[in-house]
């Protein structure tokens, strides 16, 4: 034992596990004693808090060990060691994991707060007999066996846990699915077809993605599998799904075969995801060969920011919700280095002038970031639609923060028919902030008459 006691701490569970298989309960008890007055007196159900502290997950990963030990020798000794103390309910745990008929029978006899621990145990280290036995518990111990079968995240048969928890507490349990998707992929992926992508989560209205969780989960431990799904997937939202988790294997594994790959993609909306993924990974190591990309992005997808699928009956139109697509991310990034070149690449490609969702977002990114840096960029555009599309940006961006004279300028400067509408806009919140300097304004502006009049009246009190 004087060799465990001067063991380092990341040797000690190890060395313990081997002495503990011919200690006797004296040694063990010995042992337990020395422990205690080492560390602190919290309990194992504690689970939130060792979790919180490391130090104190390695010295109840100890204590269990040294208790699911003392219980197989004699559990009514290693209860009389711990009465009165935060480790009795821990005793009790661990007598679960060792006989889980006697503990269950013993814990009956003590009371409802042994009945309590034991089911927890039992539902962490015992979930197939809880399962089997669970009508027989009382119901006031419904709920620690539920939670303590959460904790033990699945078991040795997480599907029937996952169906188990389904069934008594109507909910989707994250910890107990990773368990089934690390053990077979594939049931878990079975799961999903039966129940569905979108499970009811803890909070009200909550609504959890588990296929995206699946994918994710399943493509850091099991590639292949995700390789396998896409080859027999129907065509639609699901193989497009697993069709870009392979791409982001490749380009984690050969980035220059990713590229290639993007590049040649015939659907616009998967070339744009794929280049703005690779381009990601770009920005920082090599920026000139992201802006390269950037600029084969915006000349492959049109409206590339845009996520989701027109649909179009006569002259109505509608955008289904889109997943997000890398774009946004990957021009952020660009923007941060050199706006102005993100910018003469998306309008050099076709479809990306000032009425596109890539002009807006770009203009709303560039002046997020730099109002002034943009500003000087719109001063210098000489085609007429792209300075009023940007001016209408600009003015929002100085009306938002109160800088009503410079919203205005930028509205007077606005050379469509949209003008004096925006010059309205403006003035009706300049006024409601500070009458008399939009007044004032108004009377100096030197507008033509006509439009000066149809002004004023929006200014009148009504």
């Amino acid at each position: 034992m004087e060799s465990l006691i001067a063991a380092p701490p990341g040797e000690l569970y190890g060395r313990l596990a081997l002495w503990l298989i011919d200690a006797s309960e004296t040694d063990l008890a010995a042992f337990w004693n020395h422990h205690r007055k080492k560390t602190p007196e919290i309990g194992l159900s504690n689970s939130w808090v060792r979790r919180l502290q490391p130090e104190l997950l390695q010295a109840s990963e100890i204590r269990e060990l040294i208790l699911i030990h003392w219980t197989r020798l004699n559990p009514h000794g290693a209860l009389e060691s711990a009465k009165g103390s935060p480790h009795e309910s821990g005793v009790w745990r661990a007598w679960a994991v060792c006989d889980p008929d006697q503990a269950f029978a013993a814990a009956l006899v003590a009371g409802e707060y042994a009945v309590d621990e034991v089911v927890a145990g039992l539902g962490r280290f015992q979930s197939e007999w809880l399962r089997k036995h669970f009508d027989e518990l009382p119901e006031s111990a419904r709920r620690s066996a539920l939670a303590g079968i959460e904790e033990g995240a699945g078991g040795a048969d997480p599907l029937a846990t996952l169906e188990f928890l389904r069934k008594h507490q109507g909910k989707f349990n994250r910890e107990v699915f990773d368990t089934l998707v690390r053990k077979d992929p594939l049931a878990a992926y079975e799961w999903i077809e039966k129940h569905g992508r979108s499970i009811r989560g803890d909070l009200p209205g909550e609504s959890l993605d588990v296929l995206d969780h699946f994918i994710r989960t399943a493509s850091e431990q099991h590639p292949a599998v995700i390789g396998r799904l896409a080859a027999t997937a129907p065509p639609g939202a699901l193989k497009r799904k697993l069709e870009d988790e392979l791409f982001k294997q490749l380009l984690r594994s050969d980035p220059e075969a990713a590229i290639q790959e993007a590049t040649a993609a015939k659907a616009p909306k998967s070339a744009a995801r794929q280049l703005a993924w690779a381009g990601q990974t770009l920005v920082e190591t090599d920026p000139e060969r992201a802006f390269e990309l950037a600029g084969k992005l915006f000349a492959i997808c049109p409206d590339s920011f845009t996520q989701g699928i027109e649909l179009r009956h006569g002259d109505h139109s509608i955008t289904t919700a889109g997943e997000p697509n890398g774009v946004n991310e990957f021009s952020m990034a660009l923007v941060a280095k050199d706006p102005a070149r993100v910018m003469e690449l998306a309008l050099a490609g076709n479809g990306n002038g000032p009425g596109s969702q890539t002009f807006s977002q770009l203009s709303n990114q560039w002046s997020s970031a730099d109002i002034e840096g943009f500003s000087d960029w719109v001063a210098l555009q000489s085609d007429v639609s792209i300075r009023d599309a940007a001016s209408v940006r600009i003015l929002h961006r100085h009306q938002d923060a109160g800088r009503f004279s410079d919203a205005i300028r930028w509205a007077a400067g606005i050379q469509g028919p949209q003008r004096v509408s925006y010059l309205g806009s403006v003035l009706l919140h300049w006024n409601a902030a500070d009458g008399d300097a939009a007044a004032r304004w108004l009377d100096q502006s030197g507008l033509p008459p006509e439009e000066a009049d149809q002004l004023r009246k929006k200014l009148a009190p009504p």
